[in-house]
């Protein structure tokens, strides 16, 4: 008898042992068929359980943001031996043209087949296409005045007609005016857009809608109108950035043309000011179309990022003051040799060199470390040419007693816009 119930164990956990879920999924590849832009679309597949063992699915979900996948809702999250459960795969046609192809994958217990891949395939169509896609944008635009750039709308298909049905604004200050055209032998809606003369100055976005016809079918197109609203005066560029890495001090960042938005002669510049280690200077210029700003940084600029701006006062009527704002990066004028010092056991000295990039007389007037486990002392406390540079000295108090650390050695100059100067010293055992 215990024999027999020996070999019925055997035989019952050996089974249990074996049993594993079996999945397989209908269909494996999915054509959503012919979308229009814009559209979504939802279609499903069944996963089953062909396995003697409960499937569960750890995961659902699309290589894309176009398609997606849910998980099939079973008893416990789970799909039991025999059953089946539908899984909803969702096509989003969104800011899509053209043939589209995407995989789904669903990740289960199956121990043979953990993963399971599913195609997904569309042609998207559009009715109508925006040109350039990313709507009326412009830098630099007068108010009341009609906005030199244009967008244009298109058919989907190029051999269709377009006709405008409805055109509008959500921002009252910006009116939108559609014409009809032909382009390169097709016909197209030419969109224009118009500052009221009230419009305020600076920042301006609406959103223009134009509803169209192509093939019997209407289309709605949102265009987006982004740009700066100006008065008289138009300032290049927007912003001015040191078009290199580092600018030494009294050198010049670059240079700001100033503009009559609306043509012809330049508006008088009455005066510069600035706000910032910069200067600003008017440079002449050949003919009355434009005048030139050159702006430098200051001799005392402090090293490193630093930020102004220029103001620009003019004899505009409708805007007699423009700013620019102005981003540099001042290379520091004393030079170090070496920048970083690494101080060992075995060498628990570092001489220091500091010379003035500009060959002027510098002088070191003081020394200060934020750790008490170093010492510094200086050697030439002035440099008094090119070949006779100042010096410091670093050593460790007490090299037998040292660990890994890190501190900086703090030297005060005389030197405009370096009066201090942070060392990082390394110290090893």
């Amino acid at each position: 008898m215990n024999v027999i119930r020996m070999i019925l164990l055997v035989l019952f956990f050996g089974l249990s042992a074996a049993a594993a879920p079996k999945v397989r999924v209908e269909p494996e590849s999915l054509d959503f068929g012919t979308l229009q832009a814009g559209t979504k679309s939802e279609k499903s597949v069944t996963i089953h359980n062909d396995g003697d063992a409960p499937l569960i699915v750890l995961r659902a979900k699309g290589t894309c943001t176009c398609a997606t996948i849910e998980p099939p809702e079973g008893e416990d999250g789970s799909i039991q031996p025999g059953a089946s459960a539908q899984a909803p795969v969702r096509f989003d046609a969104t800011d899509r043209t053209g043939k589209q192809s995407a995989v789904v994958a669903v990740t289960t217990n199956d121990p043979g087949r953990p993963a399971v891949t599913i195609n997904v395939t569309a042609v998207v169509e559009t009715l109508a296409v925006l040109r350039p896609p990313n709507g009326l944008l412009w830098q630099q635009a007068p108010r009341g005045e009609t906005i030199r750039r244009t967008v244009v709308i298109i058919p989907g298909d190029a051999a269709q007609d377009i006709e405008l049905v409805d055109i509008a604004s959500d921002n009252k200050l910006l009116t939108p005016t559609a014409a009809k055209v032909t382009r390169n032998g097709h016909h197209a809606i030419d969109v224009k857009c118009a500052l009221a003369k009230d419009t305020p100055l600076g920042d301006f976005a609406a959103t223009v809608t134009a509803r169209v016809r192509v093939a019997g079918q209407e289309t709605t197109i949102a265009i987006p109108a982004r740009g700066l609203v100006v008065g008289d005066v138009i300032v290049m560029p927007l912003e001015l950035h040191s078009p290199h890495k580092t600018v030494k001090r009294g050198e010049a960042i670059g240079e700001i043309l100033v503009r009559a938005s609306r043509g012809g002669e330049a508006p008088a510049i009455a005066a510069l000011q600035t706000a910032g280690p910069v200067t600003a200077e008017l440079e002449p210029v050949r003919g009355q179309d434009q005048h030139r700003v050159v702006v430098s940084v200051m001799k005392d600029a402090p090293s490193g990022p630093n930020s102004a701006t220029v103001y620009i006062m003019t004899s505009g009527n409708d805007q007699p003051v423009a700013e620019v704002p102005v981003f540099f990066n001042v290379a520091r004028g004393v030079l170090i040799a070496p920048e970083r010092v690494a101080l060992e056991s075995g060498h628990a000295t570092q001489r220091i060199e500091l010379r003035n990039d500009a060959g002027a007389p510098m002088k070191i007037l003081g020394l200060q470390f934020d750790t008490g486990t170093l010492h510094a002392k200086v050697l030439v406390d002035s440099q008094q040419g090119a070949d006779q540079p100042a010096s410091i000295e670093v050593s460790i108090l007490n090299p037998a007693s040292i660990s890994l650390s890190g501190t900086l050695l703090t030297v005060e100059t005389d030197v405009p816009g370096d009066e201090s100067i942070v060392i990082p010293v390394l110290i090893r055992p």
